[in-house]
């Protein structure tokens, strides 16, 4: 049966501190998503949890993460120096939070563009999430700790809302689509993002148009940074090629849409999603899987299903699907991607300290034999939100330091789990681990 070994050695330094090792086969992940990101581990690598003094905690840099804080109901950004900002935009009807955090990606500010070309002000951190009212939306993040506003290319109005939008009005407010983000890519320098995602139906049926409840379309939507130094989303853009030769046909359905009352905007955004239950669209995804950068510079490969229920990849940019081509992929695949498997174990360790001898801790599988994840290249992460006063928790080296001595008996709860890059995670394990020091 594989095996997930973490051990805890205490040991003084001029007063009591301890030294806790994480050791793992594979990895995990937590309803916390906020966490400790180490390095890509296969079976032999070993990740260290450890336990110092450090001269001035104020110089501490640690490596920007996520967490959604159960206090609040939303989501916090961390940035490298530790300042908590959160996740949370107004717009014209109110206060809009990220409550759920479904991909981030924290840049090296030297790197990213700036927000203007009088400023020293650069993209920190983009992350995509759930908003309080259920729908997707994207936040982007500067150096300065502020929230940059996003701008809708249809409307001009600021808002990070992911949806079908043309003149402040949503395509999914008449035809019952809602819309749903799944996954992102950033070029280098984070002036393009691209996400994707699909709109599902939940039943729709008129004089001559049917949509069957739970139908989904690929859709995705690019966010590119412009000269005056602010992001536009575009509208969502269904990951399809069009047959063109069927404008005769499109004609023939205006007239008689117009003829059943609809009006031109209805008919607009009907027309863009009937062509493609009715087979306008040669070829498309009806659920992508993952994303990655391409080949060249500016187009992203995206993985998925198609309208035959086969595995195929598209090939888009910013504006327009270039190709969309049958996969005989494997591993190398999002959406063959599998999630890790979860963690067994004690809920709570009570230690007693003794000087330089370490304590194991044995963790399991949930799956006898197995390793924790089926595929390579997850990472692990750990959490701690109940760390002792004066202690700090490095982000990516899962260094906890100390600024203050520590005389009394003390315990701290860890979260472990893994996820990889296409946003699968395991379920959150949880220790507590209660540390006696002898009088």
């Amino acid at each position: 049966m594989k095996k997930c070994v973490f051990h805890v050695l205490p040991f003084f330094l001029a007063a009591i501190a301890g030294l806790v090792f994480f050791s793992c086969t594979n990895q995990m992940n937590p309803s916390v998503l906020d966490p400790v990101l180490t390095d890509t581990i296969d079976d032999t690598t070993e990740t260290d949890l450890d336990v110092h003094e450090v001269e001035d905690p104020a110089e501490t840099v640690i490596t920007p993460y996520v967490f959604e804080d159960s206090d609040s109901g939303g989501a916090v950004f961390v940035d490298s120096k530790g300042l908590a900002i959160p996740i949370q935009n107004e717009e014209e009807s109110g206060n809009v939070v990220c409550s759920e955090v479904i991909e981030f990606i924290s840049f090296d500010t030297e790197e990213t563009v700036s927000r203007c070309s009088s400023c020293s002000v650069s993209v920190a951190a983009i992350i995509l999430g759930k908003r309080n009212d259920g729908y997707s939306g994207i936040w982007i993040i500067y150096s300065n700790g502020r929230i940059a506003p996003v701008v809708n290319s249809e409307d001009f109005d600021t808002s990070e809302l992911l949806e079908m939008v043309e003149g402040r009005q949503s395509l999914s407010g008449y035809f019952n689509w809602s819309y749903n983000a799944t996954d992102m890519v950033v070029n280098d320098d984070a002036s393009e993002i691209i996400i994707i995602g699909y709109a599902e139906n939940s039943g729709f049926e008129s004089s001559n148009y049917i949509v069957e409840e739970g139908t989904t379309v690929g859709v995705y939507w690019s966010v590119i940074l412009d000269d005056d130094g602010f992001y536009h989303i575009s509208r969502a853009k269904v990951i399809g090629l069009r047959d063109f030769s069927s404008w005769r046909d499109y004609f023939k359905e205006y007239r008689k849409y117009r003829r059943n009352g609809y009006n031109r905007y209805h008919h607009r955004w009907m027309w863009v999603l009937r062509m493609f239950f009715a087979g306008w669209y040669d070829q498309y995804l009806v659920l992508p899987g993952g994303i990655e950068a391409g080949e060249n510079d500016g187009e992203y490969t995206v993985y998925g299903t198609d309208q035959a229920n086969e595995k195929a990849v598209a090939v888009i940019t910013a504006k327009k699907v270039l190709s969309i081509e049958p996969y005989e992929g494997s591993g190398d695949d999002p959406s063959d991607n599998q999630a890790p498997y979860d963690i067994t174990g004690p809920s709570e360790v009570n230690l007693e300290y003794r000087y330089d001898e370490p304590y194991y801790i044995t963790l399991e599988t949930s799956a006898p034999g197995a390793a924790l994840d089926p595929d390579e290249g997850d990472t692990v992460k750990f959490y701690s939100s109940t760390l002792p006063e004066g202690a700090v928790l490095d982000a990516d080296t899962g260094i906890l330091s100390y600024d203050t001595l520590i005389y009394d008996n003390y315990s701290v709860e860890i979260t472990v789990w893994t996820e990889d890059n296409h946003g699968l995670k395991s379920a959150d394990f949880v220790i507590t681990i209660y540390i006696d020091i002898p009088s």
